[in-house]
């Protein structure tokens, strides 16, 4: 039975397993005629894309503006206000076949 091999099921982190495995893709941003190459996390429960703020700064990502981000956690009990910068950055992937331009905060 799996109860047996995880341990107590109670816990959502509980796991056999001591390695988590995420889906990552490297792609090329392209800013100011400079091609950076990244890795990028794909998380498909967010409804925004997020870069890191050492991110942003040491490729000099230009600012659009400010958002102010709303963030309920745990079903809507705790909430968080954050304000964000908004960049965008236009990217492909590394054979060049596809390209688009994304919105981060």
């Amino acid at each position: 039975m799996l109860n047996d091999v995880v341990g107590n099921s109670e816990l959502a982190n509980n796991s056999f397993l001591k390695q988590v495995f995420l889906q990552t893709v490297i792609f090329c941003i392209n800013v100011n005629a400079f091609e950076y190459n990244v890795r990028i996390l794909l998380d498909s429960g967010p409804e925004k894309a997020y870069i890191s703020k050492f991110m942003a700064v040491a490729l000099k990502l230009k600012v659009l503006g400010e958002e102010t981000v709303v963030y309920g956690l745990f079903g809507g009990i705790q909430r968080k206000e954050a304000n964000t910068q908004k960049i965008s950055v236009n990217m492909n992937n590394i054979d060049k076949r596809f390209s688009c331009k994304l919105d981060a905060n």
